[in-house]
């Protein structure tokens, strides 16, 4: 039987998607200011509040994108070499929210799409500049109701929290800034082991049309990437 977390993919839909990730990251590229093998790091930190009480996640993560001679002027659009976890929440007794490794809801859940969601918002002119995070242009956001049973995943959208932790739970802010702190290691794991089993396969990049269908989308590269 196939994995559920799964589903197939025509050949045609997924060069056209490809396609359009090359541009997606070398635009990503150039709004960090990539250089030759530049390898970026940043602290990405997402809080969420509870009827007053704050609760916050992060994460340090990184990216390098490699320069190439093409006719684009010299931009690497081959993608960028990700290394970054995905950032768990623990919100009281509510329960956990992940902010997955994905690019957002309307581009799908991609995982390489994830450095071009991250810096949505960053200065163009000023890239060292912490930022905020556009909810609207934010990556994904899951929970599970059983942090045991990866079957009991639901989508949780940034602007409706309160409809998956009740009543006063909303998502603050996702920030992020440059930083020469060491990349973060272990945090998923510890919080669903049962990540590491999960197979590797060709992932359904498109939008979910209902929560429960996030289960044919989700796949262990949104949770680590590289690491």
């Amino acid at each position: 039987m196939r994995d559920r977390f799964f589903a197939p993919e025509s050949t045609l839909s997924r060069i056209a998607k490809r396609l359009a990730l090359m541009v997606t990251l070398m635009l990503s590229c150039v709004l960090a200011a990539c250089a030759p093998s530049m390898t970026q790091r940043i602290k990405v930190t997402v809080t969420v509040e509870d009827n007053g009480t704050i609760y916050t996640g992060s994460a340090v993560q990184q990216w390098t994108c490699t320069e190439t001679n093409n006719a684009l002027g010299g931009m690497s659009i081959g993608g960028c070499d990700l290394k970054a976890e995905a950032i768990p929440i623990k919100i009281g007794d509510k329960g956990w929210a992940f902010m997955l490794l994905s690019s957002n809801e309307q581009d799908g859940f991609d995982p390489e799409y994830y450095p071009g969601a991250i810096q949505a918002g960053r200065s163009k002119s000023n890239p060292k500049q912490p930022w905020s995070v556009p909810f609207e242009k934010a990556p994904m956001f899951v929970r599970f109701r059983d942090l045991n049973d990866r079957m009991t995943v639901e989508l949780v959208r940034p602007n409706a929290f309160s409809q998956v932790f009740g009543k006063g739970v909303a998502l603050v802010s996702i920030k992020s800034e440059p930083t020469n702190d060491w990349l973060t290691r272990g945090k998923i794991k510890k919080t669903l082991p049962w990540i590491e089993n999960i197979r590797s396969g060709p992932f359904d990049y498109s939008p979910p049309k209902s929560p429960d269908e996030i289960l044919t989308k989700v796949s262990r590269e949104n949770f680590k990437w590289g690491l």
